[in-house]
């Protein structure tokens, strides 16, 4: 008996403008940014993936975000301020500079766990809020806006790895499989650092802080995580495959799936009886 098996790998890029599409395919290459960015890590599909992780962050947070600047206050326009106290020992979070208007914050302490708290300052004050945060911050990666920033790095990857003639469908899904991982550690480390900060600013120097700029700082070290996790990626994967190649992990991971197929496919032919014709990957 022969057979002829085909695996083929096909990306579609149905429903994308040919605009945007040729647009994502050529946004992978140099940064040009040599002085500010000497890792080449900041190219235009990257700034394009931050400015789409911002716009994400800013969508599925947009109710407290908008609440924490005010114009309705007795004395006009107010930056919402939070202050951490200890009470009874335990840590509780207190709001001001806001209107009676004002239905996201009000009176009263909020512990670590409150959503507000989790949502807003990661659940700092105690470890299973924290943690708790921190999952959350996960899984919020494949939810809502986020989702569609997700969607749309996954689709830059797609589009870098369609223009590149030699690349084939082990790369392709290597790169979708680092993106997932990188997002989820990104998200989780991004959480820990806002959570680390805001017991330092509010806790350690009793500081108190507008809730806006814990808004900013959550993007700022979100941007900053995620180079930092590429640039990581990056040297992980010259330090396996040599410094000639650039695709960090993804290279690696590839190489081993490819490996992996060829090696169980000579083992499949050796033990059927079978006469296989031709086997294409």
């Amino acid at each position: 008996m022969r057979f002829a098996i085909w695996f083929v790998v096909e990306g579609t890029s149905d429903g994308i403008p040919a605009e945007v599409w040729n647009l994502l395919k050529k946004g992978g290459g140099d940064s040009g940014l040599a002085e500010l960015d000497p890792n080449n890590i900041a190219t235009r599909n990257w700034l394009l993936g931050q400015l789409a992780g911002v716009s994400a962050y800013v969508g599925d947070n947009w109710k407290w975000l908008r609440a924490s600047l005010d114009s309705k206050t007795h004395t006009g326009f107010r930056f919402v301020k939070a202050k951490i106290h200890r009470v009874n020992g335990k840590i509780r979070y207190y709001f001001s500079g806001y209107s009676k208007s004002n239905l996201v914050f009000g009176p009263g302490g909020f512990g670590p766990g409150h959503d507000r708290i989790m949502s807003i300052f990661g659940g700092a004050g105690k470890a299973n809020s924290a943690f708790k945060a921190t999952a959350a911050g996960v899984v919020g990666t494949f939810k809502g806006n986020a989702l569609i920033s997700f969607i749309f790095g996954s689709a830059s990857a797609m589009a870098e790895w369609q223009d590149d003639v030699s690349k084939d469908g082990y790369d392709l899904a290597a790169s979708l499989l680092t993106t997932i991982v990188k997002s989820i550690f990104s998200a989780a480390v991004t959480v820990v650092i806002v959570t680390c900060l805001v017991l330092l600013i509010m806790l350690v120097f009793g500081a108190s802080m507008s809730v806006v700029a814990v808004g900013a700082l959550t993007i700022g070290v979100g941007v900053a995580v995620s180079y930092g996790t590429d640039y990581l990626d990056k040297k992980l994967g010259k330090m396996v495959m040599g410094e000639s190649h650039n695709d960090g992990l993804a290279a690696v991971l590839a190489e081993h799936m490819r490996q992996s197929v060829h090696y169980h496919w000579s083992y499949l032919k050796k033990k059927l009886l079978w006469n296989y014709e031709e086997a294409v990957f």
